[in-house]
C-alpha cells in the first residue's frame, strides 16, 4: 500500500491551539515528578487541564452589550 492509497487518516486540525501547546512542558513535568497512577499524579494533571482551559475561556472574546 502506498501512501496515496490510504485514505483512513483523520484531517490535521486548522490552527495548532497555543494554550495546548505552551501546557505540553508543564504535562511531562508532572509525569517526570509523579508515579503512574498515583493520586498525585491524577490531581496534578487534573489542575494543569483545568488551568489550561480557565486561560482558554478568559482569553476568549466575550458577546458585549450594545
Amino acid at each position: 500500500m502506498t501512501a496515496s492509497e490510504q485514505t483512513d487518516f483523520e484531517p490535521w486540525p486548522a490552527e495548532v491551539d497555543p494554550i495546548n501547546t505552551a501546557i505540553c512542558p508543564l504535562i511531562a513535568a508532572v509525569f517526570e515528578l509523579t508515579a503512574p497512577d498515583s493520586p498525585e499524579r491524577k490531581a496534578a494533571m487534573n489542575e494543569v487541564l483545568a488551568a489550561g482551559e480557565r486561560i482558554k475561556q478568559a482569553l476568549a472574546s466575550k458577546p458585549r452589550l450594545q
